[in-house]
Parts: structure tokens; sequence; C-alpha cells
């Protein structure tokens, strides 16, 4: 038996070696990371109920991993009150007390801030405009409301003042304020049906409304307020440009207090200088905005507000071992164009902020000869897409994700050669089901569906509509083609289509409007294949012909439109599969 075990030994060894793995431990699947942290963005902690429980259940989920630290890019709160502040290092200490995991070892938060945190409060003002004197006034002068519909707007103003205050404001802070609120709408209610007495006083509001504002400006964190409130916090002190040490890499960030809506990161040029960061090792660097023109360019439909001026990336391009992770834009991290590489690495973080669709944050595992990055879907707690692995060779960190390398060695994902889709049509909605196609190589993974269908009236006029459905975000980004009378035209040209939410559009220039049927399936109701990958939302700005489909045509006979002169004499409903990811410079192409 002895003899036996000391074989399988020696052959397990032998085999490490002819594998040129790196340890007997990898070989068996036991290597551990020499650093494991988890990164969030945009956790926006609210005062109101469940304003943390997105934060709280990523910290848990981090906590089984066994992470060593949690990062996270800015926009801590919300409106940036102190209630919130409070709570999100109230959840932070619920999870990891005194900065320890439950197995005791410990943790290290690392964050920095972002512009809610600096200017949230100015968000949470709108809620408080309807209880403005002329907003009140309005609602009672007889003009335009009758009782009870003029003291149902009044109340429910008032209501939802009341939430801004009760969830936003320390108890001892809002106590009087509520008071006044309730006292206001007492007298409302006794005043019954009688609305000329309402509007007697209903200018009173005004005072409440300028109250609120004053308190609720008292209680904001200001820069100086953060500065107070992060020391007890953190134990720590607050400085605008930050670098610790953890397990012996460099953690470097900056808060937005010193970037802005100009974009500029003010000092980070001199305060780099002052770091001697290594260049034979990772190091980790943090901010709210993206850097200029690096991570999801191209997938971000406003990208004038979601990246700084450039000057971060005049610094970070000096040091090729630079890993960037910013948040910001609530982009997905699902699409591939969340991971940059050129003269450094900028990655996008996602989003967990209350009421969003999207929580998602990243794993990242160093080892000595890669690094590891995990998407993580904090809904399901599962991989929402492949690691990104970034190897680390002869002290350097390895740039596989550079754009034009992707585009000269990935290729388009791809359906099986018997792959079609099924389809039901009950009542005016068409039900799908559509195989998954396979991803393919080096990053070519599956994006989004087209679904395109056809119409032609009695004069012969046809129109072509394309929907792009993504799973998990179906019906976003919709983009239309239209056939002129034979002559085809598309987004690329100067023929656009009205939104796809309209139910009718012109079909040939110089013909009648007619009703699209089947409106469902723009409305965004496709049910795609239980078993289809995530995916996140695409605006390519650039398009082309993609590889590989598959296409089924459905033919039904649609009544003429009541009413309209040439009746809709047909309608064809074609299905177009469409599975590619191209690349090519910057964008991601399909």
């Amino acid at each position: 038996m002895k003899n036996t075990i000391a074989l399988a030994v020696t052959a397990l060894f032998s085999l490490a070696l002819a594998l040129g793995c790196r340890s007997l431990t990898s070989l068996i699947g036991i290597e551990k990371p020499q650093l494991r942290f988890g990164v969030l963005s945009d956790i926006h902690v609210q005062g109101f109920p469940n304003g943390d429980k997105n934060f709280r259940e990523a910290l848990q989920w981090y906590d089984r991993q066994k992470v060593d630290a949690v990062a996270v890019t800015g926009d801590l709160t919300d409106y940036c009150m102190l209630v919130e502040f409070d709570r999100l290092i109230g959840t932070w200490n619920d999870v990891f007390k005194d900065n320890k995991r439950s197995d005791g070892e410990p943790v290290v938060p690392f964050m920095v801030t972002g512009n809610h945190d600096d200017e949230g409060v100015h968000y949470l003002f709108q809620h408080l405009y309807a209880i403005q004197s002329k907003r009140t006034l309005a609602a009672v002068n007889g003009k335009r409301f009758k009782y009870p519909q003029a003291v149902e707007i009044i109340s429910n103003s008032f209501a939802k003042a009341r939430e801004v205050v009760q969830y936003n404001l320390h108890p001892e802070q809002g106590k009087d304020i509520l008071q006044d609120m309730d006292n206001y709408m007492d007298r409302v209610y006794k005043a019954g049906t009688n609305l000329a007495l309402i509007h007697s006083f209903a200018h009173e509001s005004q005072d409440i409304y300028t109250n609120t504002m004053k308190r609720l400006l008292a209680n904001a964190m200001t820069w100086e307020g953060i500065s107070n409130w992060w020391p007890n916090a953190f134990n720590e002190p607050y400085q605008t440009h930050r670098r610790i040490k953890i397990k012996g890499y460099d953690f470097v960030g900056i808060h937005w207090q010193v970037i802005g809506w100009r974009g500029e990161v003010e000092n980070i040029k001199p305060f780099f200088e002052t770091l001697d960061l290594p260049n034979d090792k990772p190091v980790f660097y943090f901010q709210h905005y993206h850097p200029s023109n690096t991570c999801h360019l191209g997938q971000i439909k406003s990208p004038n507000g979601a990246f700084d001026n450039g000057s971060s990336v005049a610094v970070l391009k000096n040091h090729p071992n630079l890993i960037a992770f910013s948040g910001h834009s609530h982009a997905s991290i699902a699409d591939e164009r969340a991971i940059w590489q050129d003269t450094f690495t900028s990655i996008g973080c996602g989003t967990i902020r209350p009421g969003k669709e999207i929580i998602q944050g990243l794993l990242v595992s160093v080892y000595s000869d890669r690094i590891e990055i995990e998407r993580i879907d904090f809904i399901s707690k599962e991989p929402i897409a492949p690691k990104w692995i970034i190897p680390i060779k002869d002290n350097r960190v390895m740039k596989p994700f550079n754009h034009q390398l992707r585009e000269e060695n990935s290729s388009a994902p791809y359906f099986d050669k018997d792959a079609a889709p099924e389809y039901a049509i009950e009542k005016n909605r068409i039900n799908l089901q559509i195989p998954a196609p396979q991803n393919g190589k080096n990053g070519g993974r599956f994006n989004h569906f087209e679904i395109a269908y056809e119409t032609q009236t009695t004069n012969g006029a046809a129109a072509t509509v394309v929907t792009k459905a993504y799973p998990k975000n179906i019906g976003r980004a919709r983009k239309l083609t239209r056939q002129h009378c034979g002559s085809t035209h598309d987004s690329r040209s100067s023929g656009w289509l009205p939104s796809a939410h309209n139910a009718h559009h012109h079909a040939c220039r110089g013909t009648h409007k007619i009703a699209v049927p089947l409106l469902d399936l723009l409305r965004g109701n496709v049910q795609l294949h239980p078993r289809l990958p995530v995916a996140g939302v695409r605006s390519s700005q650039r398009h082309r012909s993609l590889t590989t489909f598959a296409r089924c045509t459905i033919q039904r006979t649609v009544p003429a439109s009541p009413g309209a002169s040439h009746g809709l004499r047909r309608a064809s409903f074609a299905l177009r599969c469409s599975a590619g990811e191209r690349w090519s410079g910057r964008l991601a192409l399909v």
C-alpha cells in the first residue's frame, strides 16, 4: 500500500513538471492566491428601507470568498446624508466586525468617494418641490382640481416629503419638521371639502419646505463633514490622495472632491511622483470616473459624463503594471468592453445601486503568475461571464485584452448546424424560444439577438423593422431599418424611422401610415430560451453584417385597419438570431 502511494505521488510530481504547472497545489486545484479582494462601485447606500441590502449581501458574499480587502470606487451613498454614511459603516461593521472576516482573518476597506458623496443632497430636493406654496396653492385654487382630488394632491406631496425627512435625517434632527408636516395635514383634513379654507393657509407650506431644505443641507456631508467623519469610521485620516499596502501590494485611490465635473484629477502627477511604485508587481488604482477613452468606450451612450478629461491617463500610462478600477457609468461589466488594455489596464466595476436591474461586482485573485478577475452577478451570486485572466510574465502585467489583439485572435459566436428557433403566436404576441449560440474563441462572446419583421400593404408598400433582444435586458437599444418602395435604407443612412415604441410609421414615402401588428414584440415581451447566457446592453456606434444566424419566417393574415384606404394585406415576421461580437480598434462591432 505504501509503495502504491509513493508511486502515485511521484507520478503526480512528474506530471506537474511535464505540464509546466506552477506547483503541485495548482495541479490538484488548491492553489491559494497571494491576494484576493472584491471591487464594487456605485453602491449608493440609502437611508430608505432596504437601502443597504445590496451592499450587505455583496459583503456577505465576499466574506465567504475569504477576501483580504473590499474596494469601492465611489458613490458610497445616494444623497451624501450623514444618516447614509452612518448606515454604510454600520453595514460594514455588521459583516466585518473589527475589520475581520467571519473566520477571524483581517479584511481591509478601501473606499473612495464619488459625485453623489459630494452633491447628492441636491438630487434629494426634487422630492420636496411639490410642497412649495405655489404647488399647494395651485392644487386648491379651484381652477383645475375639485375635492377630493385637490386634497389627495397635497396629501401625496406631503407623504413623499415626510419620507425624505424620516429616512434621511436622524430622528432627533427630523422630529420637529415631521411634527410641522403632521400639523399642516391635520388642518387640511379638518377643512374637509372647504377648499377655500385650505387655500387660506396653503401658503404656509413654503415655510415647511424652506426649513426642510435647510435641515437637509445642515446634515449633508460636505468635504469638511466627510473629513471629520472618516477617521472615526475607518480608523484612518481622510486624505484626498491615498495609498496603502495590503499584503505587499499597493492600493492607490483619489477621492471625488479633487476631481469634480470638470474631470480634472487634481495633483495626480505630483502625487504619483512621491509614491515610488514598484515596477515588478501589479499596482491597483481606484477613482470614480473612468479614465478617458479606456474601459466601456463605445458602450456608453453619453460618454461625456462618464470619463475624466485625460489627466489620469497622462500619468497612469507611465505605469504598465497598473490596473485601474472605476465606476460612475453603471455600465454592465458583462460587456467585453468593460476591460481595456494598452499602456495600462482599465476596468469598469458595474453597480449595486438599490433598485437597479444590474447588480454586479468583481472578485480579483492575484497569483504569482497571473491575475484572475471574476465578474459576479449579486442577484444569482454567480459569474456572469468568463473570467478575465491576465498573465504576469517576467514581473510584467501582460495585455491579452488589448483591442487589436482581440480583433486578430477572436472569432464570432456561432449556432450549431441544426439550431432553429421555435415560435408560437398567441393572440397579438409571438413567443420565441431561441437556442443558445456557442461562444467563439478568445472572447468572441454572444451578445444579443436581432428580431426582424416585415409588413406589406395592399398597395405593395413594404416595411422592415429590426429590434434587438438582449437576455435579461430585452427590448433596449432598438434600431429600425426601412425599405423605401424597393430601395433599402438602414440606420447608417439618413433615414431613421420613429421609435419602435410607436405603433405607426410610414412604410413608404407618399403612402398612408400603417399599424404594426404584434406590438408586444417591440415592447419587450419576447420570451427567450432560459439557457441563454447573461449579456449586457449594447449600443454600438458602428455595425456590420453578422457571420451566423438562424432564420424563420412567419406569415399571418392581419385584418385591414379600420378606416384605412389601403388595408394591411399581410404581415411577415422574420426572426434573425444574430450572434457575433467582433473587434475593430476600440469598438466592439455587431
